[in-house]
């Protein structure tokens, strides 16, 4: 068996235990997909200010799945992802819309991708 194949049934068997679906959307078109939520800290440094960190939602997900109108994809500025809660939550979030941080891959294989989000509304019967 390859380290890739080992790699993702490893990713398939943390999504089992803890992955959560969710759809992300480019224009009219849309994936769904099941993908480990994760946070990252970001710092952006302004000159002559100090530093501004915030946390990105990351998810992991594996690259080949996210095929929108037919064609692999990466995440790019003005996706957006969705993820429904289970009492009826809605969480929106955006692609962060830096090329260099909207995403990365999370294995030295290419198998996984892990997306930068930020958190825009929320709706539902929790609001």
């Amino acid at each position: 068996m390859s380290m890739e194949q080992i790699t993702r049934d490893a990713h398939n068997a943390l999504c089992d235990a803890t992955g959560v679906w969710i759809t992300l959307h480019r224009g009219d078109e849309s994936v769904e997909l099941i993908a480990l939520p994760g946070a990252t800290t970001f710092e952006q440094e302004s000159p002559g200010a100090e530093a501004i960190q915030f946390v990105s939602r990351d998810w992991i997900a594996l690259a080949d799945r996210i095929v929108i109108g037919g064609v692999r994809v990466k995440p790019q500025r003005g996706d957006t992802i969705t993820e429904t809660k289970q009492n009826g939550d809605v969480f929106t979030y955006e692609v962060l819309p830096d090329q260099e941080s909207s995403w990365k891959w999370s294995d030295k294989f290419g198998v996984a991708i892990r997306i930068f989000t930020r958190q825009i509304s929320k709706s539902g019967e929790g609001t």
